[in-house]
């Protein structure tokens, strides 16, 4: 059974100047291009979700991936649904699929490796799996029963912990019943379906899981371990140059 990749970059990146952070350069490439090449060998097709304000600055720029547009959508949920219909539609041979987003940062191919393995004894059932490590002060963790995701928690409104299951930015997705319960999450939030600026509820894919677990038709989402550390993120040019001094530091140790 085939393999793919969704990468999904289509938000505005209001807080990074609206240029789109998965072509951000880090290095000698830029994000999503280091994205692709350390995910390389694992999938047989890569796909990368763009806005249609960015679509014009990305096309033709990325190798190895099928790059397509998207409206935003209302939260980071509502984009990746948009993208999951878009990959049904354009793929009816893929009936699943990893996904990550356009601003995670991969210091190497093992969280991929390791995630992929993961998935191996994963039930048909399950809609969802989640990549996940213990990390300390999380923006956000879960609340877990045995590896299924009760709740999501965020910092900013529940508090700081020391530690907690935090997700990679990496997710497995059975498409078919991924579009479905997305679908009825976005019903239940009564999102509408043109993107709504500074509205004040999204779809945020981490609640999601929220309602997964308490609905009765879905199988809850699970979470999967995988090495800690191996998975940067960045909202702002601040973070950005953190992650370029942490992948210039790597290669000084390569040369050494």
């Amino acid at each position: 059974m085939k393999r793919a990749l969704l990468i999904v970059a289509a938000g505005k990146s209001s807080r990074f100047g609206g240029f789109p952070k998965a072509f951000a350069p880090i290095g000698d490439k830029t994000n999503v291009e280091n994205t692709i090449q350390k995910a390389w060998g694992y999938y047989d097709r890569v796909f990368l979700g763009v806005s249609r304000e960015s679509y014009p600055i990305c096309e033709n720029r990325v190798e190895n991936c099928e790059v397509f547009e998207i409206e935003t959508g209302n939260g980071e949920a509502h984009s990746l649904l948009r993208c999951l219909e878009y990959v049904r539609m354009q793929a009816p041979d893929i009936v699943h699929l990893s996904v990550c987003w356009g601003d995670a940062y991969f210091l190497d191919d093992q969280p991929f490796a390791e995630f992929i393995n993961s998935q191996r004894d994963l039930p048909d059932n399950v809609p969802a799996l989640v990549a996940c490590s213990v990390d300390r002060n999380p923006y956000a963790w879960f609340e877990t029963e045995g590896d299924l995701i009760q709740k999501a928690h965020f910092k900013g409104l529940d508090g700081e912990v020391d530690e907690g299951i935090h997700d990679q930015s990496l997710f497995f997705f059975r498409l078919d019943p991924a579009i479905e319960y997305l679908r009825q999450y976005k019903e239940l939030l009564r999102i509408p379906d043109q993107f709504v600026p500074d509205r004040e509820k999204e779809m945020k894919l981490l609640y999601s899981f929220n309602f997964l677990y308490e609905s009765d038709r879905f199988s809850p989402a699970r979470y999967a371990f995988i090495s800690r550390g191996k998975v940067l993120s960045y909202n702002t040019k601040e973070e950005l140059d953190s992650i370029v001094k942490i992948a210039e530091s790597g290669k000084e140790k390569i040369k050494c």
